[in-house]
């Protein structure tokens, strides 16, 4: 039985790699530079956008291509809120923990508003710093860490990462790639760190439309599916070029030509398909409005929404003013800030390599709030509350 290669939101290589030629590009220039007469990479990289862009994907890729084309040892993680850094590596080198510790390593230049939370020591003489270790092993081969989903990271569990990472990079052929949304800037700047500032910051949003129709049609091509140009067309601008929609839609035309036992997708069977689209992207709407309502920015994210209306982008300085309106209650600067920054978190808006513009983070969520915000009372438009 043939299996749909479209898999939408679960992080898994899609069929094809689309539209990401200058995102592998920088990957590759900086990877490079772990081996040669001189080893060692001239920066970390960040990878952020955000959800459904792909970043997970990109890992993927990396990981591959460290480990299958440049022979490069790989190491992948998430943060974990219960198991310390050491364990983590330790499990994945397969590597008893008895044989590893860790060891005080100083800010070198990652200023911390605390003291470093305690390190817990093995208690052995002969214990080797996870330092040291990791030095060791990335002296036999250039080494790669992946932390995907690092906007997660609590700041001891990030603070060990970032100081242990500076010090083995010093003098070994070591690279960190830290993957997130784009709060993962916002989490650094809570640890007081230095890491976003001097990192290769590789920004991941929605692809160009040519990238999209390849992403759709060459897989379904490769299947003996071949759609009609219109089809595509509107499948593409449906899409809104955003990495997961366009891996919806593979997925739902995949199985309805199946299931029709067909090899062209017209315009009859793509109406059978809207369906099963807009209740998808409807859960995954619903899904974020819920955090927004969670965290009261429905009102804030409503004005927003009212800023970008019939636009791509907006600027740094419309976008505060449109916080900092009076209808929406912020007030005073330092809860513009936090309140921008909170959006950030949720991908409701965010920036790509223009510091100085705004984007919608997720495409046409902003639709969906001003939708859902009708059905709010009245009363309820100016209830907001920073922080709550």
């Amino acid at each position: 039985m043939e299996t749909n290669p479209f898999k939408p939101g679960r992080g898994r290589m899609p069929p094809l790699l689309a539209g990401r030629d200058a995102a592998q590009k920088s990957f590759k220039d900086v990877l490079q530079h772990l081996s040669g007469p001189s080893p060692g990479a001239p920066q970390d990289i960040i990878l952020y956008g955000p959800r459904g862009n792909g970043k997970t994907v990109l890992l993927h890729w990396a990981e591959k291509h460290c480990a299958s084309d440049l022979n490069y040892t790989v190491l992948s993680i998430t943060p974990s809120h219960t198991t310390s850094l050491k364990q983590q590596l330790m499990d994945v080198l397969d590597t008893p923990q008895a044989q590893v510790t860790t060891e005080r390593s100083g800010s070198l230049g990652i200023s911390l508003l605390k003291a470093l939370v305690k390190r817990s020591v093995v208690q052995s003489s002969q214990a080797q710093s996870l330092v040291s270790f990791l030095r060791e092993k990335a002296n036999e081969n250039p080494l790669v860490l992946l932390v995907d989903e690092a906007h997660t990271m609590l700041p001891g569990w990030g603070h060990e990462l970032l100081n242990t990472s500076q010090q083995v990079c010093k003098d070994a052929p070591f690279m960190l790639v830290l993957a997130g949304t784009p709060g993962l800037r916002d989490c650094l700047r809570d640890m007081q760190a230095t890491f976003w500032a001097r990192s290769n910051k590789i920004p991941l949003g929605r692809l160009d439309a040519a990238a999209a129709s390849d992403a759709i049609s060459t897989p379904l091509h490769n299947a003996g599916i071949s759609l009609e140009p219109d089809v595509l067309s509107q499948v593409v601008t449906a899409s809104q070029c955003y990495p997961y929609f366009i891996q919806l839609w593979g997925s739902i035309l995949w199985d309805a030509a199946k299931e029709a036992k067909c090899n062209q997708i017209d315009q009859a069977l793509l109406a059978k398909t809207w369906g099963a689209f807009d209740y998808k992207k409807g859960m995954l709407y619903q899904e974020y409005y819920e955090e927004l309502k969670q965290k009261h920015m429905v009102p804030v994210a409503l004005s927003i929404a009212q800023a970008f209306e019939g636009r791509e982008a907006i600027s740094d300085i419309e976008l505060h003013d449109t916080v900092a309106g009076e209808h929406v209650g912020v007030n005073p600067p330092d809860s513009v800030l936090e309140t921008v920054r909170e959006l950030r978190k949720l991908d409701y808006i965010w920036q790509g390599s223009e510091k100085t513009v705004w984007h919608p983070g997720i495409p046409s969520l902003m639709t969906y709030v001003q939708t859902e915000a009708q059905n709010l009372e009245p009363d309820n438009s100016s209830d907001f509350s920073p922080g709550m």
